[in-house]
């Protein structure tokens, strides 16, 4: 059996965030953040597609291959593909060794989604 959800207490009471389905989880934030509802869900969005480029700046760049010498192209060849095709990855690199709240600071102002995603940094 896996699970469905995670129970959560808030300041403003508990809550079920379904895991799985971007529909409910976004059907959550409207319910829960009122008339900031829509304003959480474009901001969920935009961190989400801004945490799937950095990554693919992990994946593509793995902290084992960051070399300072010649070899750094050998261990890094597998990477090519990416790279060639995601060169915005280089001004990422700075942040993959940088606290995520910097990056959740760019996108999210709704308080019940910052508190929601502080609180997960804590769990993972």
């Amino acid at each position: 059996e896996t699970y469905k959800g995670l129970g959560y207490w808030t300041p403003e009471g508990y809550w079920r965030f379904p895991i799985g389905s971007k529909v409910d989880f976004e059907r959550t934030l409207m319910e829960r953040c009122g008339e900031d509802g829509p304003k959480a869900v474009k901001e969920w969005n935009a961190l989400s597609d801004r945490l799937r480029t950095l990554a693919g700046s992990t994946s593509a760049v793995s902290l084992l291959n960051l070399r300072q010498d010649a070899g750094f192209l050998a261990t890094t060849a597998g990477s090519l593909p990416y790279v060639a095709t995601h060169p915005d990855i280089f001004g990422d690199l700075d942040m993959l060794f940088d606290s995520l709240h910097k990056v959740v600071d760019e996108f999210v102002t709704v308080p019940f989604l910052r508190n929601f995603i502080d609180t997960m940094c804590i769990f993972c």
